[in-house]
């Protein structure tokens, strides 16, 4: 398993958090446009990214 160590590694991955980084919004499942209200930081996302594609992959 490669583990996502860059902010960019992290954007190609999800494009779903490269929009939401750059408009602040996310669009659910209903297709409501949700304004989000703060993010966290791009290392607290790559540690959940890894987190997750351990928890996948296992």
């Amino acid at each position: 398993m490669k583990l996502i160590n860059e902010q960019t590694d992290l954007l190609k991955l999800s494009p779903a958090i490269n929009t939401l980084l750059s408009s602040g919004t996310i669009v659910g499942r209903s297709g409501r446009i949700h304004q989000v209200q703060g993010t966290s930081t791009i290392n607290n996302l790559v540690v959940i990214a890894n987190l997750m594609n351990e928890l996948v992959l296992s």
